[in-house]
């Protein structure tokens, strides 16, 4: 299963003002528990609506970031001197060679 970034979003915190501290019930432990950002935002206000965006952006980021050191990882790993089609490189170089060696003129 491809891990994908995810960011909770609490909106419609401006309803709220007058709670001095005011968290959703049981969303901040939540997100605590899966290590998963959270962001208080409103919408009506367009106040911390960009903040979710980014924390997205970022996520997606980091993970883009894995994936090419682990791409990166792999092909390092793969032998060199052999195609993806397992032919050897080693073996063309030397038909490549015969072939110009045997050259005839009429």
């Amino acid at each position: 299963m491809k891990k994908v970034p995810i960011v909770l979003v609490a909106n419609k915190c401006d309803l709220h003002e007058d709670i001095m501290n005011w968290k959703v019930k049981g969303s901040h432990q939540y997100a605590y528990t899966r290590a998963i950002p959270i962001v208080e935002c409103s919408a009506k206000r367009h106040s911390e609506v960009d903040d979710a965006f980014k924390e997205l952006l970022e996520r997606l980021r980091d993970e883009n970031r894995i994936g090419i050191t682990n791409m990166r990882k792999r092909r390092q790993s793969m032998p060199s001197t052999r195609a993806y089609s397992g032919i050897d490189v080693a073996d063309v170089e030397k038909l490549k060679s015969k072939q110009k060696s045997n050259c005839v003129i009429s």
